[in-house]
């Protein structure tokens, strides 16, 4: 019997496009921030006539409205002293989607998030063992930055965690499995930020869900076994990861600052120095402190491998946003990890509450050793997530 598509399928799949891409390996791909927003656009027809058959539904709560402000001011530092366009196109068409678009969870399709996350799994799973294994490149030759990357399938970890526990059908399963697969992924990309971040976030999880775990033998033995067996996978990985960094650790003690944690050390000390110097609103803009850089190495005050190396950032997003985007630049970014986890706390669904804390915890942890929020891909995954939380949280709240 042929099933017949109806015009609201088409609009909820269209409203959904944004969605799918977030959580789809697809975000990586050159400018996928323009195709998000190519992808927004797409939505306003529908949009246009519900509004006009009377569903005028917005939403204008502290969310929409932050997302309103952080992005006029963005576009203000950005015609003053320049901003990350990709970071403004992003945060522009997610408002807009957020506030005129996605104002309801029936939109959202478990089913499909379920097998477009096991897509997307499958496909990091090739791609980083095919990086890392088959053609041997070091994480410097990637065609991606490795550390975001980690960062996005984490995000997608969660949120896959999260989507089996919502999903009603047998395809929950397929986020299960696709968490795993995340997983896998994350250990064989040789991140060790992602990995410390990832652990405090476990440990947290398992508090937060301790009655259910006990209760779902299954869940329960399923995360033991593929835990261990990944491990066990990627133990070579892990084990030269853990003695690169006692060498390290070993080398700051002596005062050797010519290794990867030593030049983040040194980077951390040039910006916490930038900032105290000139603590601004809108700080230096997005390649103002260049200037001083260059300035430091010609006096001879940055020297070694610092000297030689890439300061475009550095490497602790507080910092990073500090000294190119001044105090709007920080209090934006606690404040998006600031109201999750403050609506997580609140939340009545158990399943929600840990995602609105789990998340945001563990972007805390990432942003100590990197730029996550500046990447597009990692932005878009994270606001589309709390996005999603926040709208079920209300909703459930009002039950």
């Amino acid at each position: 019997m042929q099933t017949k598509i109806n015009y609201e399928q088409i609009k909820t799949f269209f409203y959904c496009l944004p969605l799918y891409w977030a959580i789809s390996g697809l975000f990586l791909v050159d400018s996928g921030d323009k195709k998000l927003v190519v992808l927004i656009l797409l939505t306003i027809p529908f949009k246009l006539i519900s509004y006009f058959k009377g569903d005028k539904n917005l939403n204008i709560d502290i969310l929409g409205i932050s997302l309103i402000i952080f992005s006029f001011i963005s576009c203000y530092i950005y015609t003053t002293k320049g901003y990350s366009s990709s970071e403004i196109r992003t945060v522009l068409s997610l408002t807009f989607f957020y506030i005129f678009i996605f104002n309801k969870s029936n939109i959202i399709n478990h089913r499909i998030m379920s097998c477009v996350l096991f897509i997307t799994a499958s496909i990091s799973v090739y791609n980083t063992y095919d990086f890392v294994f088959l053609s041997d490149i070091g994480r410097g030759y990637w065609y991606i930055n490795a550390i975001p990357y980690a960062n996005q399938l984490s995000m997608l970890l969660m949120f896959a965690l999260f989507n089996f526990t919502k999903d009603t059908t047998k395809t929950r399963y397929l986020s299960l499995l696709s968490s795993g697969l995340f997983l896998c992924s994350i250990f064989i990309s040789d991140t060790r930020g992602a990995w410390v971040s990832l652990f405090l976030c476990s440990i947290i999880a398992m508090i937060i869900f301790r009655k259910s775990l006990i209760k779902d033998k299954l869940l329960l033995s399923t995360i033991i076994i593929s835990t261990m067996i990944i491990l066990l996978a990627t133990k070579n990985n892990i084990s030269e990861r853990l003695e690169q960094t006692k060498t390290e650790i070993s080398a700051i003690s002596k005062d050797n600052l010519n290794t990867s944690l030593g030049i983040r050390i040194q980077l951390w000390s040039l910006g916490l120095k930038f900032i105290k110097e000139d603590f601004s609103l809108t700080g230096y803009g997005q390649k103002g402190h260049l200037n001083k850089i260059k300035q430091l190495k010609k006096h001879g005050k940055i020297k070694g491998r610092l000297a030689r190396f890439d300061s475009k950032n550095f490497h602790n997003d507080f910092i990073d946003r500090t000294v190119k985007y001044g105090l709007f630049g920080l209090s934006s970014l606690i404040f998006f990890i600031v109201f999750p986890l403050k609506l997580g706390f609140k939340s009545k669904d158990i399943e929600v509450k840990a995602l609105l804390i789990i998340t945001p915890l563990y972007m805390i942890s990432a942003c100590m050793s990197y730029i996550s929020f500046s990447y597009s891909t990692n932005l878009a995954t994270y606001l589309i997530i709390i996005m999603i939380a926040t709208i079920i949280n209300r909703e459930s709240n009002r039950i």
